[in-house]
């Protein structure tokens, strides 16, 4: 679809835009071809960018192709029909795993509260938007949180609207579908993640649900049998968790912090920034923390 149809305004302009920078780098043939034969690869695809002939990685041959251009056209279609604020202007369109895998953050608002321990907690949250090719990335959509008081980021995906598939032709479709009929709910995400907060910010936890948090974390049973690289992120933990429970109180809240906290700036693998909390370990720490934590309260 050409969203110029719609007129000159800034929104159809922002898609636009949006989409023109996914072709030059990240968008791909609906049928994909190896760049040195021309011929389908036997027991899978190459993925190859339209522009720049650049190799994201190789599928098999039930693979199928989820554009970016795609995701948009839905979100701004749903956004014009239900006359809706969806801020594209100011969305972020971001490349990981050596741009194998593309991501939509379209700004939502701040939730703000103040928790336990009487600090003022604002987060940023986000209608997050993922598509990859190459084999390492599911499609995902959901909210992406950026905490401003440690610059913690995290995807929800236990707690609110949330759907994550492999990209199949099937599963495309099903997650085009879910984009389409979930966006009007998914524009009351900033209030429903401050309810979410303050729930888990109003349970109190012993350090009993804290060690046990721990074991089932980093997967140990006694603390004497820990490698010393186990040792080590575990103390990286604890540090996190400290300074999260000092700002938040004795509260899941804190514990689910200390965890993201973690993820974002105490494991050794850090360093990668939002490569690790997207498309990294990270994002799977954070997915079994946030779902342990939902579980348990």
């Amino acid at each position: 679809m050409n969203l110029s149809e719609f007129g000159i305004g800034t929104t159809a302009n922002a898609v636009n835009d949006l989409k023109a920078k996914a072709l030059e780098v990240f968008e791909t043939p609906s049928t994909i071809f190896c760049p040195v034969t021309n011929k389908l690869v036997e027991d899978g695809y190459y993925t190859i960018s339209n522009q720049n002939q650049k190799i994201h990685g190789k599928v098999s041959n039930k693979g199928s192709v989820l554009q970016v251009s795609e995701l948009l056209d839905i979100a701004y279609n749903v956004s014009i029909d239900n006359e809706l604020d969806l801020n594209f202007g100011k969305a972020q369109l971001d490349y990981f795993k050596d741009e194998s895998v593309a991501t939509i953050n379209i700004p939502m608002g701040v939730s703000s509260f103040k928790n336990a321990a009487g600090t003022q907690d604002d987060t940023e949250v986000f209608m997050f938007i993922k598509t990859g090719f190459g084999g390492v990335a599911c499609s995902e959509i959901g909210v992406y949180t950026h905490r401003f008081i440690c610059s913690n980021g995290m995807e929800i995906r236990k707690g609110l609207s949330f759907f994550k598939a492999k990209h199949t032709e099937r599963m495309n479709e099903l997650a085009k579908v879910f984009l389409s009929e979930n966006i009007p709910q998914m524009m009351n995400a900033k209030n429903d993640f401050t309810q979410l907060a303050e729930r888990l910010d109003r349970t109190e936890i012993t350090t009993q649900k804290i060690e046990a948090f721990r074991q089932k974390m980093f997967d140990y049973k006694k603390v004497d049998d820990l490698s010393t690289k186990k040792a080590n992120q575990i103390k990286a933990f604890n540090d996190a968790l400290e300074v999260e429970m000092t700002r938040g109180g004795k509260t899941a809240w804190a514990l689910l912090q200390g965890a993201t906290n973690y993820t974002n700036h105490g494991h050794y693998k850090a360093s990668k920034g939002k490569d690790f909390i997207i498309a990294g370990a990270g994002a799977t720490f954070n997915e079994k923390a946030e779902r342990y934590i939902l579980s348990s309260i």
